[in-house]
This record gives C-alpha cells, sequence and structure tokens, in this order.
C-alpha cells in the first residue's frame, strides 16, 4: 500500500516537474523569438489616470489631447468630439491634435476626413496631408494609403490648372510616389529601404524602390494589418470623397494662411 502510494506521489511530481519545464522552455521560446508572440494591445492605465487624462483633455490641454490618442482607448473619443465641437476655430494646432487623436483611436469619421485630404486634387492638400497626418496617424491606415500613393503620380500631374494656382512659387512639390517612400520607412519596424534624400525624392518616380516596398508590404500584411488604427471602414470608393469636397477651400486656407 505505501509503495502504491509513494509511486503515485512521484507520478505526480514528475508531471509537475515535466509542466514547469514546458512552461520555461516556452517562456524562453517567446523571449527569444518575440515575433511568435501574439501582439498585445496597450494595457490601460488606473482607472484614476484615465480620469485626469479625461479631465485634461476636456480642458483642451494639448500635452493630454495628444496622449489621448496613443492611448488607442476608445473611451477617448466623446471627450474629444465634445471638445471639438466647442472650439470657435477650426484652425491652429488644437483642432489638428484633436484630428489626429480621434484617428489614432479608430473614429470612422476622422479616418476618413485624412484619407480624403490626401485624396484631395489640391496638391497642396494632398501633400500637406501625407507629410503631416499619416506621419502621426500610423497605423495599417497610413501604411495602406500610402501604398496607394504609388499610383497617383499620374493622377497629380493632370490634375487641372486651377487646383495649382494656391502654389507659392517657392513651394517645394513631391510626387505622391516619391512622398510615400520617405514617410513608411518611419511607420514600421525594420523597414526594406531607407527614406531616399530629399534631393532625390523630388526626382522622377523610384520605380525599383517602389517594386521593393510593395513586395515587402504584400509579405507582411498579416503583421501588418494587425496595426492600429487598421482604418477598416474608410470609403475608398470613387464616390468615398464626395461629401468632403466642399471643405477643401476651408482646408487650403488653413495651410497657405
Amino acid at each position: 500500500m505505501e509503495t502504491h502510494k509513494s509511486n503515485v506521489q512521484r507520478q505526480r511530481l514528475n508531471t509537475m516537474s515535466s509542466t514547469c519545464r514546458t512552461i520555461v522552455l516556452l517562456g524562453a521560446l517567446l523571449l527569444a523569438c518575440p515575433r511568435l508572440a501574439r501582439p498585445q494591445a496597450p494595457m490601460p492605465g488606473p482607472a484614476e489616470d484615465i480620469a485626469r487624462l479625461r479631465s485634461q483633455v476636456q480642458k483642451g490641454e494639448a500635452d493630454a489631447i495628444a496622449k489621448a490618442g496613443d492611448t488607442y482607448d476608445p473611451i477617448f473619443i466623446g471627450d474629444l468630439r465634445a471638445l471639438q465641437k466647442s472650439l470657435k476655430t477650426k484652425h491652429g494646432d488644437i483642432p489638428w491634435l484633436i484630428r489626429i487623436s480621434l484617428a489614432k483611436l479608430g473614429d470612422k469619421d476622422a479616418l476618413q476626413e485624412s484619407y480624403c485630404r490626401v485624396q484631395s486634387q489640391y496638391p497642396l492638400i494632398k501633400q500637406n496631408a501625407i507629410e503631416n497626418d499619416l506621419t502621426k496617424i500610423g497605423g495599417w491606415f497610413s501604411i495602406s494609403v500610402l501604398e496607394r500613393q504609388f499610383e497617383e503620380d499620374d493622377r497629380w500631374r493632370k490634375v487641372p490648372r486651377r487646383y495649382w494656382k494656391s502654389v507659392a512659387p517657392d513651394a517645394v512639390l513631391v510626387p505622391p510616389s516619391n512622398l510615400a517612400l520617405m514617410i513608411l520607412p518611419k511607420l514600421v519596424k525594420d523597414p526594406p529601404l531607407p527614406s531616399p534624400p530629399p534631393a532625390i525624392a523630388q526626382m522622377s518616380p523610384q520605380l525599383a524602390q517602389i517594386s521593393t516596398w510593395k513586395d515587402w508590404i504584400n509579405a507582411n500584411s498579416a503583421t501588418l494589418k494587425l496595426l492600429k488604427p487598421e482604418g477598416r471602414y474608410v470609403n475608398t470608393s470613387p464616390t468615398g470623397c464626395s461629401p468632403y469636397r466642399t471643405k477643401e477651400k476651408e482646408w487650403l486656407a488653413a495651410i497657405t494662411d
């Protein structure tokens, strides 16, 4: 009887030891190969910290507005929308910070507006949105919109002359495909290519670099699509930006004033 009991205890100890070894090995594997680990969403802070940040956002504090976007927590969307409606002007840093933070939080309207700014026929609006909005918003949304710019050069060159009248003589405008090559390396880890120098970016489309980026995005799309904000509900159809066309002169004024 005692012998049988001892055997059972030994079996249990062996099983526990084996389980512990397995856990240790798995932990070591995840440390050695972090890409095998499941992507983790940002951990929410303590309730007091969130309440404090919400209070600061409601007061219109610039740093708090930016931090709210960095949390990727949709709890701040309502506060940012209320603050946006209360502003007396749509120009300046605060309205821009609110829009960017809303986009980072996945707000559909903010993402749609940013996409439509990039797709504007006004060269100044388009370049400003690529350089400023997409760089700050990041995620799969910005990556996928930048990838679309590889096919935008012909459309950019052929826009009616009236859209170019707002461009100052000393303004430096870069073809959309080259703008994408400049911004993409800032948005991803271990990019396949660095940003081209400004002198190169102003030249003709860099076809070899474009091909490299297309292949890299395609090969890594499963991982890249997990990056927030995803922008899955943005309407990229030809009519998706129709409601925003009446706002373009307002956007242009904010850039040129």
